[in-house]
């Protein structure tokens, strides 16, 4: 997904679905998964920040 389009309802929906049916089994996913989830998001988009890309992380 393009950055300049970036929403915090995808972030929601990020964080939603897998933990509904993410897993390839049909399940939620792991809470460990969950957090690495996140920790790659909140990175990358940490990154954004500091490159100027976005004026402040959606994730706080």
């Amino acid at each position: 997904m393009p950055l300049r389009i970036l929403m915090i309802a995808h972030l929601e929906d990020l964080y939603a679905n897998p933990r509904r049916s993410g897993s390839r089994h049909g399940g939620p996913l792991a809470p460990e998964t969950m957090l690495n989830v996140h920790q790659i998001q909140r990175a990358a988009l940490s990154g954004a920040e500091r490159a100027g890309l976005v004026d402040e992380t959606p994730s706080g």
